[in-house]
């Protein structure tokens, strides 16, 4: 169900990254990404996101290279992949 409901690109990266929708999603939808220690570092909202709706995230300060989460949180469901640092 995972990649089903979004993808990222690019995994690994080096900057920024996107975030693109798979299916419509009802609500009120938070993108997370946290370093593997669960810290926040970055947290935005998004209300209804539709099928194929693209969110660039590019997070305020430089990310060490190495491993962080992201979730996706919708409608009492987590999803969650890990995305590398470059």
């Amino acid at each position: 169900m995972l990649f089903r409901s979004f993808s990222v690109y690019p995994n690994p990266f080096s900057q920024d990254f996107s975030l693109k929708f798979n299916r419509d999603m009802k609500g009120e939808t938070v993108v997370m990404l946290t370093d593997l220690a669960g810290n926040v570092l970055h947290r935005e909202v998004r209300l209804n996101p539709l099928d194929g709706q693209q969110v660039y995230i590019n997070p305020a300060y430089n990310l060490n290279s190495g491993a962080y989460a992201l979730r996706i949180i919708n409608d009492n469901r987590v999803y969650t992949q890990t995305l590398m640092k470059q």
